[in-house]
C-alpha cells in the first residue's frame, strides 16, 4: 500500500467545487460541443500503486488516467474503467488472494471503489471524496478496510455494504496513510497514526502502540508466513524491521538517507526484501532480510520508484514517477520497461510541425521529449530523457530543428530529437522558449529572473534588459516583426510586457489580476495588434492595443488558462487549456472573438490541461494533459479531428 502525499493532496482540493452563474453582462458557456478527442499516448506517467493478483494479472494505478490491467506480465495493458472516473488518481490497490477477480481501490478526489470482475467495472463503495489507502483480508474477501476516509479509517465485513468507524480510545481522529493485514493471521493489522505506527491483534477492535522510534511510515510490509515480522519504509529512517509485532526496531545498512517510498517482502523467498526511494531510477535489494541492501537500476527510469509488488517466481513490478512500470525477472538485478498502452504522461508542452501536419512534439514532466508522425496515433520517445520540458518551439524553415525549454536550460536538436545540445550553459533552466514566425533564426527564451535571445538560431544567446521581476513565465513573437516580442511575468502586477526593438526597451501593462502571473500568452497572426494572455485563476484576457490594455472575456468558469491557440484560418475561433478549482476543467472554444464559450470536452478523460497545439492547416487540435497532483502523471496527448 501506498501513504497520500500531502502535496499532492493540497492540490487536489483545489479541483473540487462548484462555480456559479456567471454575471448577466459576463461571457456565457454553453453545453459540451459535438465530436470527440481520442488519447493514444504518449506511454508511461507516474504510476502511483502497482499490485499483482493470484492469477497473475497486474494492475497499476496511475496519477490522473485511473487504473490499467495486464494478463500478460506487463506486455499490454488495458484501461479498466466502467463505473470508475477516467481521471481518477488511484492512491491504493487491493486484490483480494481468496478472491482474484475481487479488486478495491481507494483514490485521491473520488473515493473508494469495488470491482468484482478483475477491474471490468467497478462501484462506489464508500461516501468520502479522499481515501488513502485499501487492504483486503487475505481470506475473506468482504473484510476490507480503509485508510483516512474522509478522515477517519474504516472497516466492512460484507463487501464495503456498511462500514464502522475504527477508533482509538481517548482520541478525536484515528485517520491513516497507510493499512496492512498480515497475509497469515488477518487479526494482524498494521497502520499509521501520524506521524507513528499502531497495531491490532483482533481485526481492528483495538489499537496498540508500537515501540518504533521512526515517524512517518510511507509503505508496510508483512512477511507472508510470520504476523510478527513487519517492515516500514519511511520518510526519516529508510526501512525499518521489527521481528516482535513493531515492539522493537532495527535498520540495515546500504540504504540512502532520502525517503523511502515503499517496501515489499519476496512472494516465494521472504528472505528477499525490495524498497524503493527518492533516489530516481534505482531499487534496492536486502538478501539477508533487511540486513544490508544493494542498489540496482531500473533500466531507464529516471523517476523515483514509488511502489513495488512481488509475483511469483522473483518476479517484481516497479511503479515509477514519469516512467510508467518496470519488471524485473531476477528479483531485481534487471529491469525492463513494461509500461507500453499505459497512457498516463503528464504533458507540459506541445509544439506541431507547419510544413507536416502529421508531426507533433510533446515535452513531460521528466520523461522528455516525445514524438508523433501520424497525427497522434503512435508516439516514440526523442530523448531529453528525465527532463521536465515547460515549452517546445520548432524552426519554422527547418521543420527537424527544435526547441525545448527544461529545468535544466534551453535544448536544441537538429535532427527531430534524435540527438540533443544544451544550449544555454550560461542559463541555468527555462519556463518558456518562442521562435520568430518571420525569422527563425530569432529565438527568444525566459527563465527565472531573466530573458534571452538569440539570433543566430541558439548557437549563441544575449541576456536582454528587462524590468526587475521575480519571474518570467510565458513569451509570444510577432508574426511579422522579429523584434516585436511579449513577455508574460510572475510579479506582483501580473504584468505582460512588450518590446520592440529586440528588447532594447520595453513597455509594460497589468493583464493578468494583482499576484496572478501569466501562463501564456498568443497573438492572432492575422490581426498581430490583438493579444491574449492566459492568467493564474482569472482566465483569458484580450488586448486590441498591442498590450497597452487589457479585459477579461472569459467567464468565472474558465479558472487557471494555461495555453491559449487562436485558430491560423480564422481569428474569431479561440481554444484555451485549463484546470480549475471553481468551475470544470478542459478546453473551451469561442467561435465569435470570445463573446460566448462552450466547454469542448466530449472523449476527453484526463481534463486537467497544461499545453494546446493546432496543425497550420486547422485540421486537428491537440491537447495535452496533467493529473490532480500535477507531478507526473496525466492522461496523455488528446486529439480532435476538426476537419
Amino acid at each position: 500500500m501506498v501513504r497520500v502525499r500531502s502535496s499532492s493532496l493540497l492540490v487536489l482540493v483545489l479541483a473540487v467545487g462548484l462555480w456559479g452563474l456567471p454575471d448577466p453582462g459576463a461571457p456565457a458557456v454553453a453545453s459540451h460541443s459535438t465530436g470527440r478527442w481520442s488519447a493514444h499516448g504518449p506511454s508511461a506517467g507516474s504510476v502511483r500503486t502497482v499490485e499483482v493478483g493470484n492469477d497473475g494479472t497486474v494492475y497499476a494505478g496511475t496519477g490522473g488516467a485511473g487504473v490499467f490491467a495486464s494478463r500478460d506480465g506487463g506486455a499490454t495493458w488495458q484501461r479498466r474503467g466502467s463505473g470508475l472516473p477516467p481521471d481518477a488518481y488511484v492512491s491504493g490497490i487491493a486484490v483480494s488472494p481468496s478472491t482474484p477477480a475481487r479488486v478495491y481501490l481507494s483514490t485521491y478526489a473520488h473515493g473508494a471503489y469495488r470491482s468484482d470482475d478483475a477491474g471490468a467495472s467497478w462501484r462506489r463503495i464508500h461516501p468520502a471524496a479522499t481515501v488513502s489507502d485499501i487492504a483486503v483480508d487475505p481470506t475473506d474477501a468482504d473484510i476490507v478496510y480503509l485508510g483516512d476516509a474522509g478522515g477517519t479509517n474504516a472497516k466492512s465485513v460484507d463487501g464495503g455494504a456498511t462500514w464502522t468507524g475504527l477508533t482509538i480510545p481517548n482520541r478525536s481522529t484515528f485517520a491513516s496513510d497507510v493499512v496492512e493485514v498480515a497475509p497469515s493471521d488477518p487479526a494482524v493489522v498494521y497502520a499509521t497514526d501520524p506521524p507513528l505506527l499502531v497495531r491490532s491483534d483482533d481485526g481492528g477492535a483495538t489499537w496498540h502502540g508500537t515501540g518504533s522510534s521512526t515517524t512517518f511510515v510511507e509503505d508496510l510490509a508483512v512477511h507472508p508466513t510470520d504476523p510478527d515480522v513487519v517492515y516500514a519504509a519511511t520518510v526519516f529512517d529508510t526501512v525499518q524491521k521489527s521481528t516482535d509485532r513493531g515492539v522493537t526496531w532495527t535498520a540495515g545498512t546500504g540504504l540512502p538517507d532520502i525517503v523511502t517510498h515503499t517496501v515489499e517482502i519476496d512472494r516465494s523467498r521472504p528472505s528477499t526484501v525490495y524498497a524503493g526511494t527518492a533516489r530516481g531510477g534505482y531499487a534496492y535489494r536486502s538478501v539477508d532480510a533487511g540486513a544490508t541492501w544493494q542498489r540496482y537500476r531500473v533500466a531507464t527510469a529516471n523517476g523515483a520508484v514509488e511502489h513495488l509488488a512481488s509475483a511469483a517466481g522473483g518476479v517484481v513490478y516497479a511503479g515509477t514517477t514519469y516512467n510508467g512500470v518496470f519488471r524485473s525477472v531476477d528479483r531485481g538485478a534487471t529491469w525492463t520497461r513494461r509500461g507500453n498502452r499505459i497512457v498516463g504522461a503528464d504533458v507540459r508542452a506541445l509544439v506541431t510541425v507547419p510544413s507536416s501536419p502529421a508531426v507533433v512534439y510533446a515535452g513531460t514532466m521528466g520523461d522528455g521529449v516525445h514524438r508523433t508522425t501520424d497525427s497522434g496515433l503512435t508516439w516514440a520517445r526523442r530523448g531529453l530523457a528525465g527532463r521536465r520540458v515547460n515549452d517546445l518551439a520548432v524552426h519554422r524553415s527547418r521543420p527537424r530543428t527544435v526547441y525545448a525549454a527544461t529545468d535544466r536550460g534551453i535544448h536544441r536538436t537538429i535532427d527531430g530529437g534524435r540527438t540533443w545540445r544544451l544550449a544555454t550553459s550560461r542559463f541555468a533552466g527555462a519556463s518558456a522558449v518562442a521562435v520568430a514566425p518571420s525569422d527563425p533564426a530569432v529565438v527568444y527564451a525566459t527563465r527565472s529572473g531573466s530573458v534571452i535571445r538569440s539570433v543566430d538560431a541558439g548557437r549563441t544567446w544575449r541576456r536582454l534588459r528587462v524590468p526587475d521581476y521575480a519571474d518570467y513565465t510565458a513569451l509570444a513573437v510577432h508574426p511579422t516583426r522579429p523584434a516585436t516580442a511579449w513577455v508574460g511575468t510572475a510579479g506582483s502586477q501580473g504584468t505582460v510586457l512588450r518590446t520592440g526593438d529586440g528588447g532594447r526597451t520595453w513597455r509594460s501593462a497589468a493583464a493578468c489580476p494583482l499576484n496572478y502571473p501569466a501562463l501564456d500568452l498568443a497573438v492572432d497572426t492575422r490581426r498581430p495588434w490583438v493579444v491574449y494572455a492566459g492568467c493564474e485563476s482569472n482566465g483569458l484576457y484580450r488586448s486590441r492595443d498591442r498590450g497597452a490594455t487589457w479585459r477579461r472575456i472569459t467567464p468565472d468558469a474558465v479558472d487557471t488558462v494555461t495555453d491559449v491557440v487562436v485558430d491560423p484560418a480564422r481569428s474569431g475561433r479561440l481554444y484555451v487549456g485549463t484546470y480549475s478549482g471553481r468551475g470544470v476543467s478542459g478546453v473551451y472554444r469561442s467561435v465569435d472573438g470570445g463573446v460566448t464559450w462552450r466547454l469542448f470536452g466530449t472523449g476527453m478523460t484526463t481534463t486537467w490541461t497544461h499545453a494546446l497545439a493546432i496543425t497550420a492547416t486547422s485540421s486537428r487540435l491537440h491537447a495535452g494533459t496533467t493529473g490532480y497532483g500535477l507531478d507526473g502523471g496525466g492522461g496523455g496527448v488528446f486529439t480532435y479531428r476538426l476537419k
